[in-house]
């Protein structure tokens, strides 16, 4: 009975008899290199949806197969101009490859080394009091000085509520500073979350700096939500940190596995040359730290200070020494950790090389081919634009409306109440909306009352609820949306119409347009000449391909 089943299990991969196509058969051959079933199968199951093909059986398999014989036409005619030789191609490839190992390596000694159980999640529930949410309310002050006095005043007595209305400086001081509802630890920012999460009702905080000033806040009540609704937070949370925790002991350990060595005189002298790099001279090639297998320069280290923008706090030696532990060795030590691993020569990792290899190959042959050959001139491009008109006259015109911006959906909720029980928009704008505090947004003209107007192509939250033309929505009050973080009751004042292009805002979509169509056109011409050039260096299969398609037809 054994031998029957081994039989059965040959059968549907190779069939017991000849004639029946395999994983390795040959369909197509190029230059003598066999493209297979396998390739095929595994190029199909690639393509999405949209991109297959609409014809059905060999028909479909030879599209495909064209596609694949393509390629290897413009691999082996990239391979014809030694364009693996190029000195960019040579880094590229060298810094994709390194990225792969970094990547792998992290996963094997980071990634996977983290489980949570769920256990753990419960808990961490528990213990950090994940579940609770708060109703707070607060007191805005313009200074610290001013919020300890609120908070002196508090203490002697005085009324949250009736200091709120007197002293605060938010929007909602009329409301006695009362946020209107329930906030979890990721509806606050990490400043109030802090100061307010895990006490009781009751408690009044400590003076707390935030961009808008300073608050005092109150804790109202507090509730559990139950494990089941933060699970997924709460996983997320911990796994965030426990894999920062093991990323910090698998770079010690390799820190110290490859001898690092820091020169804090050479820390400094980076410190100083950031600002003046061009005239560092040799001052540049100072080691800053030194390991079995590489170094980091004081003008790598400088130049790395220069220009991102996360690296401006770093101001002395002790900083500049963990910058250049988290941002410049961790992936160097990985890396290092990976080749001596030998994941570099795994028959997964060298495959992964070969195909990343053949898809710079074809990106540079195109590049240099076509789209280095085309080109759109401001005059073609006008000319263009005056024969399409009709394609180029339909633009979003603005948006004109009246919100009330607050903090919370469930103030949002009360608001949007008020106005459809008949209290005007306007009123209640001036009274509660927290757009005059809020950052200017690009595009966004805001006037009072909760006036505001949005230009055309501008991205926002109301462009995409209203649409590009929109009549119905002139004078209905709703919400709440989400706008920036905060919750918005509004209501659209005038229509939102189709406004004509102008050629300078058609003018990227213009040219975008012809040089897609050149470079297609550019291509195709290209392809041609190499089909051409070598189809006597093609061998088709069409019986092996007939049958292939036979064995991989889809049951009706």
């Amino acid at each position: 009975m054994a031998r029957v089943w081994c039989c059965l299990a040959i059968v549907a991969v190779v069939g017991c008899g000849g004639g029946t196509v395999t994983p390795e058969t040959p369909l197509v051959e190029v230059h003598g290199k066999a493209i297979t079933a396998r390739q095929l199968s595994e190029f199909v199951q690639a393509l999405p949806e949209n991109l297959r093909s609409k014809a059905t059986g060999a028909d479909a398999a030879e599209e495909y197969l064209r596609s694949l014989v393509d390629r290897e036409l413009l691999i082996g005619e990239a391979s014809k101009r030694n364009i693996r030789e190029l000195p960019g191609y040579v880094r590229v490839l060298g810094e994709l490859t390194n990225k792969r190992l970094v990547e792998r390596r992290s996963n094997e000694l980071i990634a996977q080394q983290v489980q949570i159980s769920e256990q753990d999640l419960k808990d961490t529930y528990q213990r950090l009091g994940v579940g609770w949410e708060v109703w707070p309310a607060h007191i805005l002050s313009a200074s610290e000085a001013d919020a300890r006095d609120i908070i002196q005043r508090l203490r002697a007595g005085a009324d949250f509520s009736e200091l709120a209305r007197q002293r605060s400086r938010a929007a909602d001081a009329s409301k006695g500073g009362n946020l209107g509802g329930f906030f979890g630890q990721d509806d606050a920012v990490p400043a109030l979350r802090d100061a307010t999460f895990g006490k009781p009702v009751g408690f009044v905080s400590e003076p707390i700096h935030t961009r808008d000033g300073w608050e005092v806040v109150k804790v109202l009540d507090r509730r559990e939500t139950p494990f089941e609704k933060v699970r997924g937070a709460i996983q997320s949370r911990l796994r965030q940190q426990r894999m920062a925790e093991r990323q910090m002991q698998v770079l010690a350990d390799l820190r110290k596995e490859y001898g690092v060595r820091f020169e804090p005189a050479n820390l400094a002298l980076a410190l100083t040359l950031r600002t003046n790099l061009a005239a560092a001279g040799a001052d540049a090639d100072a080691a800053v730290a030194e390991y079995r297998g590489g170094r980091v320069t004081a003008g790598t280290l400088a130049q790395a200070l220069a220009k991102e923008r996360k690296a401006a706090s770093v101001r002395d030696t002790a900083a500049a020494r963990r910058y250049v532990e988290r941002e410049i060795l961790a992936d160097s030590l990985l890396l290092l950790s990976a080749r001596d691993a030998g994941y570099a020569q795994d028959p997964e990792m060298v495959a992964w090389r070969e195909r990343k290899s053949e898809e710079l190959l074809v990106s540079q042959l195109r590049m240099d081919e076509v789209v280095r050959r085309v080109e759109v001139t401001e005059a073609e491009a006008q000319r263009f634009y005056d024969d399409h008109l009709a394609d180029y006259t339909s633009v979003p015109g603005p948006i004109e409306l009246t919100e009330v911006i607050v903090e919370t959906k469930e103030e949002a909720d009360r608001l949007l109440r008020s106005a459809q029980g008949g209290e005007r928009l306007e009123a209640l704008a001036a009274r509660y909306s927290l757009r005059p505090r809020m950052e200017a947004v690009n595009g966004h003209a805001v006037g009072d009352s909760g006036k505001i107007r949005i230009d055309t192509l501008i991205s926002s939250p109301y462009r995409e609820f209203f649409g590009d033309n929109n009549t119905e929505a002139v004078g209905k009050v709703q919400g709440p949306l989400k706008v920036q973080e905060r919750y918005s009751v509004f209501r659209l004042d005038n229509p939102v119409a189709l406004l004509p292009f102008t050629f300078a805002q058609a003018r990227a979509r213009v040219i975008r347009r012809m040089r897609n169509e050149r470079e297609a056109a550019r291509f195709g011409a290209f392809m041609d000449s190499l089909r051409n050039a070598d189809a006597n260096q093609i061998v088709w299969h069409r019986k092996r391909i007939e049958q292939y398609a036979e064995q991989n037809a889809k049951p009706k």
